[in-house]
C-alpha cells in the first residue's frame, strides 16, 4: 500500500468511531474492533514490542510493559491494529488458530512492518487534528516535544508526522553510533532535486553534532547547534540552519532534526537556473 492509502485507512477508523480530539486512544479502537488487548507477560523474553495473536475467530494484541512509556505502548497497540486492518497484512501473516505474530521496535523493518508503523503514526496523529495542533507551535524540536505530549506519542513517531506536515525545509534523521538508520525529508526539502536523502547505513557526517553525541556515552540527552546545509549534504546549498539532537529512550539511538532557514522559492529558482546551465550532451 502507498502512504495515501494507509492514511485513508487510518482516517476511516477515526471517522467511524467519531474521534474528534487528541489524544487518540488505540486501546478503545481495538475494543471497538473486537480485539482484546493485554499487557505482555513480564516473564516473556525482551526485544518484542507487541504481538497480534489469533484464537479461533478471535484476535488479541499483546503490548510490552518493560518500557514504562505510554507513548511507546500506544504506538505498539496501534501498530498491531494496522496489521489487522491494512490490505494484504493478514494474508501475509497467515495467522491460524493459536498463531502469534511478534513485532520488534523500530521503523526499519520489512515492508509490512513499515506500513504498520506509518499507519500507527497516522492513527494516533490524524488530520486535521494533528495539523491544527501544529499550527499552535513554532518549527523545531520543541514543537515535536509539545506535540508528542499532546498526542501521547513517542518523539520518533511524532517527528515522522511533523516532517510530513511542516512547511519548513527540514529533515529527520534517526541514527546509531556512526550510521544512519533512516531519514525523512519535508515536502520542501524533497523538492530540492540535487539534495539526496541519506539512505540506511550511510555514515553520519563526521563533523556533525549528531556524530559527536553518538560517540560519547556521557553526552547530555539533548543538544543543538548552528549548521550549514553543506555540513550534512555534499550537494546542498550554502544555507544556514539548526541541528537539534535528542537521545532516544535506550540512549543507543538519537533523533536529529535539521531545519534550514532561507527563502525556499529563491533556492528552488537557483537550483533550476544551475540545472539550465549544465551541458546537455547528445542533443
Amino acid at each position: 500500500m502507498n502512504d495515501s492509502e494507509i492514511r485513508a485507512k487510518a482516517q476511516e477508523l477515526i471517522q467511524r468511531f467519531g474521534i474528534k480530539k487528541l489524544p487518540v486512544d488505540p486501546f478503545s479502537i481495538a475494543g471497538n474492533l473486537n480485539i482484546s488487548v493485554r499487557p505482555k507477560p513480564c516473564n516473556q523474553e525482551g526485544g518484542i514490542a507487541g504481538a497480534l495473536l489469533r484464537s479461533g475467530n478471535d484476535f488479541g494484541i499483546l503490548y510490552a510493559t518493560n518500557i514504562p512509556n505510554i507513548g511507546y505502548q500506544k504506538f505498539t497497540v496501534a501498530h498491531e491494529i494496522g496489521h489487522f486492518v491494512l490490505d494484504g497484512h493478514m494474508a501475509h501473516l497467515r495467522l491460524s488458530d493459536g498463531d502469534i505474530h511478534y513485532s520488534t521496535p523500530g521503523f526499519y523493518g520489512d515492508k509490512y512492518e513499515r506500513e504498520a508503523n506509518y499507519f500507527a503514526a497516522c492513527l494516533l496523529m490524524p488530520d486535521p487534528l494533528f495539523t491544527q495542533a501544529m499550527s499552535a507551535n513554532d518549527d523545531g524540536m520543541e514543537s515535536i516535544k509539545n506535540l508528542a505530549g499532546k498526542c501521547e506519542t513517542s518523539l520518533t513517531a511524532t517527528a515522522i508526522r511533523y516532517i510530513e506536515e511542516t512547511e519548513s525545509m527540514s529533515a529527520v534523521v534517526v541514527s546509531e553510533k556512526d550510521k544512519i538508520l533512516y531519514s525523512l525529508f519535508s515536502k520542501e526539502m524533497s523538492e530540492l532535486k540535487k539534495v539526496k536523502r541519506p539512505a540506511k547505513d550511510m555514515p553520519l557526517p563526521a563533523g556533525s553534532l549528531t556524530y559527536e553525541i553518538n560517540q560519547s556515552a556521557d553526552s547530555l540527552g539533548e543538544r543543538f547547534g548552528d549548521i550549514n546545509m553543506l555540513d550534512w549534504f555534499d550537494n546542498g546549498f550554502d544555507v544556514e540552519g539548526k541541528e537539534e539532537v535528542v537521545r532516544l529512550g535506550n540512549y543507543e539511538k538519537t533523533l536529529t532534526l535539521l531545519t534550514f532557514y532561507s527563502d525556499y522559492a529563491e533556492i528552488l529558482e537557483d537550483e533550476r537556473m544551475v540545472s539550465s546551465w549544465e551541458p546537455r550532451f547528445g542533443r
